[in-house]
């Protein structure tokens, strides 16, 4: 007969699948389907394209070894450029990061900044703000730092360098306008004609006239504050001593320090002074001591009173 029957022999222990098929043969049955052994695919010429298996033929590969040979040599070519440049920019004095000052000489290329002349601050003008530019000092070019600052008066420029996460270098112009603005090429006399010699003609004439510098530590305050004082002293003695007879014009300083909520007397050991506000023209006032310098064409006294 021609059927298919199951035995199971419990006496091995665990069953085992008997079959009888066509012909009588009967043998255990095996565990899985043997696979096939599959078939090669076609194999791919030195001139074809890809073969079954998505592999790239020898002209890619070639093509591949070209363009990373080509890419090494570009970075090569410009490792050795960045080279020379620093090496000119040392040669010349300049340091810093060539990048970014290659970035600032592309974009000053690229913005020609006209330049406006010095002009005396105009009648009536109760404030004007400039800015001086100093070079590098010693300790900037040690730690090779670069000019992020260009000035074309009455504009500065700020070149803010910024390096993202990845490495990738960028510069941002920022551009700000003043009254004025002085380069490393303008002296001290260039700025106290434009920006004080006026206040010393309007004081004179019985106005109130204030001078300070603001900056960070070793930005060049007290360089270019000294210079213009002498320069505003001896415009006033000037002045004075061109007065007719009988006027009644006088000078008098007035020197301390306010360091936070203290004021101190320089002029007197250092003495605490106190800060007063004049109740008609709201004007603060240093009080007990003042020191007056008398003016005459022949010499200057000094005569302190205090109270």
């Amino acid at each position: 007969k021609k059927t298919d029957t199951t035995e199971s022999n419990m006496s091995a222990g665990k069953p085992r699948i008997v079959s009888k098929t066509l012909g009588g043969k009967t043998g255990s049955s095996p565990a899985a389907p043997r696979s096939k052994t599959p078939s090669k695919g076609p194999k791919s010429s030195s001139s074809g394209g890809a073969g079954a298996g998505g592999g790239f033929s020898l002209d890619k590969l070639e093509a591949i070894k070209k363009e990373r040979e080509a890419r090494r040599k570009a970075q090569t070519d410009a490792k050795t450029a960045r080279a020379d440049k620093a090496k000119a920019y040392a040669d010349a004095g300049i340091v810093g990061d060539i990048d970014f000052m290659e970035m600032i000489a592309e974009w000053s290329a690229k913005h020609p900044l006209l330049v406006e002349p010095h002009r005396p601050s105009e009648p009536g003008m109760k404030m004007s703000v400039c800015v001086r530019k100093r070079p590098l000092n010693s300790k900037e070019l040690k730690r090779q730092e670069h000019d992020c600052l260009t000035l074309a008066n009455p504009y500065a420029i700020v070149h803010e360098s910024k390096v993202s996460v990845d490495q990738y270098k960028n510069l941002n112009n920022l551009p700000f306008k003043f009254d004025h603005t002085f380069g490393p090429e303008s002296d001290t006399a260039d700025l106290y004609n434009a920006c004080i010699r006026p206040l010393v003609d309007f004081m004179v004439d019985g106005g109130y006239s204030t001078v300070f510098a603001y900056g960070q530590t070793g930005s060049g305050k007290t360089y270019t504050m000294g210079q213009a004082q002498s320069m505003a002293v001896r415009d006033l003695f000037k002045i004075l001593g061109k007065q007719k007879a009988g006027a009644r014009l006088s000078c008098f300083v007035a020197c301390f320090e306010i360091y936070g909520p203290k004021c101190q007397d320089l002029l007197n050991n250092r003495e605490r002074l106190e800060v007063r506000r004049l109740a008609a023209r709201t004007l603060c006032a240093v009080a007990p001591p003042a020191i007056f310098l008398q003016f005459s064409p022949l010499q200057i006294k000094i005569v302190a009173t205090f109270s």
